[in-house]
């Protein structure tokens, strides 16, 4: 990392929180939460259910009920216009 220009400070934010990450993994390993070098089977349906639930409801986590993808404008010109017009709606709904 020193090579491709990250400074000092960084690279040793990097290192400090793998070993914190390894040794959470350790924690939970030993009270047999979750295994560090897992078999392929271990907990399989769980495991499936957790990824379907993420792909899922990814965009819940902030409170939103749907997500729209707005094709890419210079200036993000599209974007705002669909920003603005929710703002009016939601402002318009508190009002009545």
């Amino acid at each position: 990392m020193q090579y491709f220009g990250y400074n000092k400070k960084f690279r040793y934010e990097i290192v400090d929180s793998a070993l914190k990450a390894y040794k959470l993994r350790q924690e939970a390993e030993q009270k047999g939460e979750k295994t560090i070098h897992r078999p392929k089977a271990w907990k399989k349906e769980e495991r499936i259910v957790e990824r379907t639930r993420k792909k899922e409801n990814w965009y819940k986590k902030r409170g939103d009920e749907a997500v729209i993808f707005v094709p890419a404008t210079p200036g993000l010109r599209l974007q705002k216009k669909y920003l603005k017009e929710i703002r009016e709606i939601r402002l318009q709904d508190k009002g009545s």
